[in-house]
């Protein structure tokens, strides 16, 4: 069965993650913002906007965007250290995702459209050194649905 919401689709990128944790390195694997991590490497998944367009006659193209946030580690560790190993971490995680175009065929097809390393602001004084990956992936859907 295709996959036509958000949640289904951000759910199994995070359980794509999870099954996935130990040879990748992460020490946690969350859906949705989460205030406190603790513990680095990790990765947050949450979805971003859907666009539904008029595709065919009497079907909808969903386009599905999710942000895969990975969390490398806090400000106060040397970056000079970390950007071989960060950028190393990020490349498995889209490698991963490449792994698998369709999703089990429950898309049309979906990829890693972006990656953008840089610092991410987590509030007051609390600054990550993080990368965030651009999923995309695409699915008709009947109108009847």
């Amino acid at each position: 069965m295709a996959f036509y919401d958000s949640d289904t689709v951000t759910q199994y990128i995070v359980d794509k993650l999870e099954d996935h944790k130990g040879e990748l390195g992460f020490r946690t694997v969350v859906y949705g913002d989460e205030r406190l991590i603790r513990a680095y490497p990790s990765v947050l998944v949450e979805p971003a906007p859907l666009q539904r367009e008029v595709h065919a006659s009497r079907q909808w193209m969903l386009t599905f965007r999710v942000n895969i946030w990975i969390y490398h580690a806090l400000l106060k560790i040397s970056r000079q250290q970390r950007v071989k190993e960060d950028v190393q971490l990020s490349n498995s995680v889209v490698t991963l995702m490449h792994e698998d175009k369709t999703f089990a065929g429950n898309l049309i097809f979906c990829f890693i459209e972006n990656e953008a390393p840089g610092i991410i602001g987590r509030g007051p004084e609390q600054y990550i050194i993080g990368t965030r990956l651009g999923w995309t992936g695409q699915v008709t859907q009947p109108w009847d649905l």
